[in-house]
Parts: C-alpha cells; sequence; structure tokens
C-alpha cells in the first residue's frame, strides 16, 4: 500500500485521489493526508538510498538488457 501511494504521488496525483485509490485497492482502508505524506518523507529517503547503493554496486545499474519484440501488422512482422 505504501509502494502504490509513493508511485500515485510521484505520478503527481493529489492527495484525496491518492486516498481514495487506496481505499478502492486496499479493502476499504482509507489513510489520512498526514500519513501519505508521513509515507512519502520517510519512504523516498529509503528508496533514494537504495539506489544510490545500487549504483555504487559495479555489477548493478550500468547495464540495460533488452529483448527484441516482435510486431506483427497484416502478413508483414517488424522487429524492433
Amino acid at each position: 500500500m505504501i509502494v502504490d501511494a509513493l508511485h500515485l504521488f510521484v505520478e503527481g496525483l493529489s492527495l484525496s485521489k491518492i486516498r481514495e485509490h487506496l481505499y478502492q485497492h486496499h479493502g476499504g482502508y482509507s489513510p489520512s493526508d498526514g500519513s501519505i505524506l508521513n509515507w512519502v518523507r520517510e519512504y523516498s529517503e529509503l528508496v533514494e538510498k537504495f539506489e544510490k547503493e545500487q549504483m555504487e554496486d559495479p555489477k548493478i545499474g550500468r547495464k540495460i538488457h533488452l529483448d527484441e519484440v516482435v510486431l506483427k501488422v497484416g502478413k508483414k512482422c517488424t522487429t524492433q
């Protein structure tokens, strides 16, 4: 629920929209605006710290793996 709230906050939703979403998707629980803001303050710092630590590890965070995507339109296939 907290991760969901953080994601919605970063996406720019208002606190009332976040509260409404949490109520609808997490069993009728509706946290206060203060709780949501506390979650954002507390857990965004933890996420930022985690990301920095991951970037310091030479095995993580420096490469991106992409798979091919094949699209079929009509009888033609294109690879992207």
